[in-house]
């Protein structure tokens, strides 16, 4: 008797056209690496910048952390 979780899975697999390239949509598991930049970029919606006084800047830096700015961007923010 099958459980409920092996009934969703697929039972054949479809090889891609010869002329489609296989493309990853970008997940959390795939994303390119988190680089400054786009950290940087992140942090500068709310208000950081590498001028702001320090302790504002350390706040923000500590509290959009990689994973959390993964996530937030994979719910549309």
């Amino acid at each position: 008797m099958l459980k409920n979780y092996e009934l969703s899975k697929p039972t054949h697999y479809a090889a891609p056209a010869p002329d489609r390239p296989i493309r990853k949509e970008p997940t959390m598991h795939n994303e390119e690496p988190m680089t400054q930049e786009r950290r940087e970029a992140f942090w500068r919606t709310f208000g950081w910048s590498p001028d702001l006084p320090e302790t504002e800047r350390i706040e923000i830096e500590t509290r959009w952390t990689d994973p959390k700015i993964e996530e937030a961007e994979a719910l549309g923010f």
